[in-house]
């Protein structure tokens, strides 16, 4: 019970239908100012009516918990409302434990609003590389050379080099087969040239 006052990480302790406990950073993220130990908390009470999924929140928290009383535990996003009247997604694991005799599922929320906003982020950013390469005849592509790693390629790619866009996420010097082979040293040598600058 010290741990779970003490720990720096928002936790809840749910028994099958609502939140029994919190500690004081899961009270601080949430907004929760108290809970009864009468009546508890059910998680649907502070999150949105609707998750991303389109799942109503209270139907699908109960979901979720029976899932964890089943497995012993289970692991997902959620998006609860927190203090300031704003939304945060968290990922939540929960785990089924004893407590006093009784079995209950401690929940541990960490928040990844940034890790959903910089997706969200790439997102954008790829539907507008892909609005870019669709206007244009010419063969766009981005490779992470220290993952050895094609991250995209535009349609033309399989038009001009008459080769899968596939095959060149598999092997990110797969057009190099497409170059007839008495120029490809020469080719080679200049790609890595500059490759390695």
């Amino acid at each position: 019970k010290k741990v779970f006052n003490l720990s720096n990480e928002p936790m809840l302790i749910l028994d099958e239908s609502k939140i029994i406990a919190a500690n004081l950073m899961a009270k601080k993220a949430l907004g929760i100012e108290r809970i009864s130990e009468k009546t508890g908390l059910h998680p649907g009470n502070i999150s949105p009516l609707l998750q991303p999924n389109g799942a109503y929140s209270f139907n699908k928290a109960d979901e979720l918990l029976k899932t964890a009383f089943q497995k012993g535990s289970h692991q997902f996003e959620w998006v609860h409302n927190t203090s300031g009247n704003k939304t945060s997604y968290f990922d939540v694991t929960l785990k089924k434990i004893s407590l006093e005799s009784q079995d209950v599922v401690l929940a541990i929320l960490k928040n990844i609003d940034e890790k959903k906003e910089f997706e969200s982020e790439l997102r954008d950013n790829y539907e507008h590389l892909s609005e870019i390469a669709r206007g244009t005849n010419d063969i766009l592509w981005i490779t992470d050379w220290v993952n050895q790693k094609v991250l995209y390629c535009s349609p033309s790619y399989e038009q001009i080099w008459g080769r899968s866009v596939q095959d060149l996420y598999k092997n990110p010097v797969d057009w190099i087969d497409g170059i007839h082979p008495d120029d490809r040293p020469g080719v080679e040598k200049a790609f890595y040239n500059i490759v390695e600058t």
